[in-house]
């Protein structure tokens, strides 16, 4: 078993009997470990502020250090998809890592999240990320370096955790309790609710704007790489129709 344990890093525990579990190594991440998943002998642990830390333990005794990437953002949770790794990172919502040279690892690309990033689910080429305050987002993930909008659902607590079964998502919503979603059909999403509160007003015309100025390409519509009229023109056309 591989466990983090936040002011000490890594912990690895031989469960072979579980009525017994045994202490076989670690790793003292440089902060807070906060989360770890595990391909094959590699382990991937956020640690908070100091981004993700990749341990090779082929020998769960002496796990050793293979590279690390510090990004901004206050990573939270991890989980990897062959040779990808999709973070949780707080402020700076989802990042995206290439991971195929483990001692080398790529920052790929990022979505903003608006409030804080707290967990990620991956199902196929679709991330599910709780966003605490402003509830579940769903994002493609199909190109890695654009991932793009999708839909979101604004729970009625603080979106913690998330688990994806089939087309059904259940988010742990702290003091909400388990809201239940549907998530079949993200196709239709209005994509002039930029703040994702169901209502079409002058706060999404204002995160649009916002947008458009930091050159953020979760409003490229369009999806070629570039922020332009036709986005503007793409997001007009929504506002003005007023969404379904």
């Amino acid at each position: 078993a591989y466990l983090t344990h936040v002011p000490s890093g890594l912990q690895i525990i031989d469960v072979s009997d579980p009525a017994a579990p045994a202490f076989l190594g670690w790793y003292d991440t440089p902060i807070l470990a906060r989360d770890v998943d595990v391909e094959g002998t590699t382990a991937y642990v956020v640690d908070s502020l100091l981004g993700l830390q990749i341990i090779d333990v082929s020998d769960p005794v002496k796990p050793a250090l293979l590279g690390s990437i510090d990004t901004n953002g206050d990573y939270r949770d991890v989980v990897v998809v062959g040779t990808t790794v999709y973070v949780a990172a707080g402020y700076a919502g989802l990042k995206i890592i290439d991971v195929s040279d483990p001692t080398s690892p790529e920052l790929l690309g990022t979505y903003d999240t608006r409030d804080n990033a707290n967990y990620v689910s991956v199902v196929g080429t679709t991330a599910y990320v709780t966003d605490i305050n402003s509830g579940l987002h769903i994002i493609d993930v199909s190109d890695p370096a654009v991932p793009a909008f999708r839909g979101s659902y604004d729970t009625p607590g603080e979106a913690r955790d998330v688990v994806v079964v089939g087309t059904t998502a259940y988010v742990a919503d702290s003091l909400s309790g388990l809201q239940i979603i549907d998530v079949s059909d993200c196709s239709n999403t209005c994509i002039a609710d930029l703040n994702g509160d169901g209502v079409i007003n002058n706060f999404d015309v204002s995160a649009f704007l916002q947008a458009f100025g930091n050159n953020d390409l979760s409003i490229d519509y369009t999806g070629d790489g570039v922020l332009n009229f036709y986005d503007l023109s793409m997001f007009l056309l929504s506002f003005t129709g007023g969404c379904p």
